[in-house]
């Protein structure tokens, strides 16, 4: 699993089976259509409802870290890699 993904798991609260490499597919494209239709990239309860629209254990588990700016950067590096 992705750094990416690693953070949506702790930073949301899914489930250790989430999110799937189809799941990040599908955020990573609701991501990129979110950008283009707001011009401007998701804030954390933006992407956290993109999270979970898509993954049905959200918000179902509790890790103790809080993995904001990991999750800010890991978004950044997968939106770099995209262009």
């Amino acid at each position: 699993m992705s750094d990416f993904g690693h953070n949506l798991k702790i930073k949301y609260g899914l489930a250790p089976h989430e999110p799937t490499e189809e799941q990040l597919t599908e955020i990573t494209i609701e991501i990129q259509i979110f950008q283009v239709v707001n011009r401007r990239d998701p804030n954390d309860a933006e992407l956290g409802s993109i999270v979970a629209r898509i993954c049905p254990t959200y918000q179902t588990y509790k890790y103790g870290a809080e993995v904001s700016l990991a999750l800010r950067q890991a978004l950044n590096q997968l939106l770099t890699k995209g262009k």
